[in-house]
């Protein structure tokens, strides 16, 4: 059975969102999932950069730069959860 991560990753932001008290500061959600991204892409193109195979080096960049584009669209999709998390415990504080 496969995963949709992405829905999962919208639902832990939503119970994030719903659940920490006040507003979210998204922007620096943001910056901290871009930077643990940035990070974890780095390190790999690294590790594989240092065994010396010039196509395991090629292959290293391409990977940093997918995890790289996958932690961006990921920390969008959690973002994307907090705020509609927001959204509810808005309106169930109005609604009280």
């Amino acid at each position: 059975m496969a995963v949709s991560w992405g829905l999962v990753i919208v639902l832990v932001g939503l119970a994030y969102g719903a659940l920490a008290r006040g507003k979210q500061d998204k922007g620096r959600l943001f910056r901290k999932g871009f930077l643990i991204g940035l990070v974890i892409a780095v390190v790999l193109a690294l590790l594989a950069a240092l065994t010396g195979s010039p196509a395991l080096t090629f292959l290293a960049i391409a990977g940093g730069l997918a995890i790289l584009v996958d932690a961006i669209i990921m920390s969008l999709l959690f973002i994307l959860g907090v705020w509609l998390g927001d959204l509810i415990s808005g309106a169930k504080t109005r609604a009280a």
